[in-house]
């Protein structure tokens, strides 16, 4: 790092460092798709900037802002897999929470993955071919359908061992602990809450929330459902255009709006607020989820001093964001050791039944 004495009239001189000072500031605009190469100015403001916020704003950290958008942008338009392309798309956000897991210090059970488990959730998040994919293998589900190689029907579309059930209750219960820990009364699939509107009604909301201080909410009881959407068609049939797969939240949004006209109605009927906490199963939020999440830590942060904050949020977007990428990974284990269990049980028959009927023919041949 430069330090703030620097004299920059050195920049004039002819000695190596120099001029390999110089070549890395065209490199620099080259890569960030301009002419301008930064000005004497421009880098002592930046290395100012870097001293005073050094954990934030770094001098490195500035110089690979400025290159971010041109280099993505380099990539996507390499990228012709549109499935591939929407997968990326959902990973990419400016404020995306879908990889705090992997910035969590793995000193509790909720951030602590074993070696396959990790394995598995790298793989999956960097949209490769999982370790326990076995070629040409089918689901055991009604439909039978080939798996895909990146696990994306057993841990987001089969219903077999609660695949998609299991991911929704682990984030709705982290949700509940989340809203009790600021302070909220809550409860979790509450019966009889649209009977007021609908006397024969047995919808249950995934958590009814009594005293949210928001005006917003408030003093009506505040009821919430919690979603996932995959951002790709699983069904190999199914394809995205371009434009489909470059739209932030597309999955998240069409999950979105289904919630809202499934249970705005009847909530407004029964005198109730509603609001849908949509995720992408990459591990991206909504960003009204990203909001409503905010203003629960809102809540926690108006008891702590001002230097807890950042530390708060950053405990809680990362337990909300390794307890989703945990269930998922945890039902591709899960589901994976089932079917390829049955794939040697079938093997095995196989053989065994070929042994049998080769059985006389063996023992003829036999002499004793």
């Amino acid at each position: 790092m430069l330090s703030p004495e620097t004299d920059f009239d050195i920049i004039e001189s002819n000695i190596p460092m120099v001029r390999s000072f110089h070549k890395a500031l065209e490199d620099h605009a080259r890569i960030c798709g301009t002419e301008n190469i930064l000005t004497e100015d421009q880098l002592n403001l930046m290395n100012m900037e870097g001293i005073i916020e050094y954990a934030k704003n770094t001098f490195q950290h500035q110089l690979t802002e400025l290159q971010r958008p041109t280099l993505y942008n380099n990539l996507i338009s390499q990228v012709m897999d549109t499935k591939l392309l929407a997968w990326m798309t959902s990973l990419k956000s400016e404020n995306s929470k879908s990889g705090k897991w992997l910035e969590m210090v793995p000193k509790s059970p909720t951030f602590k993955f074993s070696n396959q488990e990790f394995q598995i959730s790298i793989c999956y998040r960097l949209f490769l071919q999982l370790p326990c994919y076995v070629s040409n293998s089918r689901c055991y589900c009604k439909k039978a359908p080939l798996l895909d190689p990146r696990g994306h029907h057993i841990a987001n579309a089969c219903q077999k061992m609660g695949a998609l059930l299991n991911t929704h209750d682990s984030t709705k219960l982290i949700l509940e602990k989340l809203c009790n820990f600021a302070g909220l009364y809550t409860r979790v699939e509450e019966t009889g809450v649209f009977q007021e509107a609908v006397p024969n009604s047995n919808r249950r909301p995934d958590l009814s929330i009594y005293n949210h201080p928001n005006p917003k909410y408030y003093p009506k009881k505040l009821i919430v459902d919690v979603a996932f959407a995959h951002p790709i068609p699983i069904d190999a049939k199914k394809q995205l255009t371009r434009n489909d797969a470059l739209q932030p939240s597309r999955a998240a949004n069409t999950a979105f709006n289904r919630k809202n006209n499934s249970y705005s109605v009847i909530s407004e009927q029964a005198g109730l607020k509603f609001l849908p906490l949509i995720f992408e199963t990459t591990g991206r939020m909504h960003e009204n989820t990203e909001s409503f999440i905010k203003e629960l830590l809102d809540l926690v942060c108006q008891a702590l001093p001002k230097s807890a904050h950042s530390a708060i949020r950053h405990f809680w977007f990362g337990t909300i964001s390794a307890t989703i990428q945990k269930s998922i990974c945890k039902t591709i284990i899960d589901k994976s050791r089932v079917i390829n269990g049955k794939l040697t049980h079938q093997s095995n028959l196989r053989a065994s039944e070929e042994f049998l009927a080769n059985l006389q023919i063996i023992l003829a041949n036999t002499t004793l």
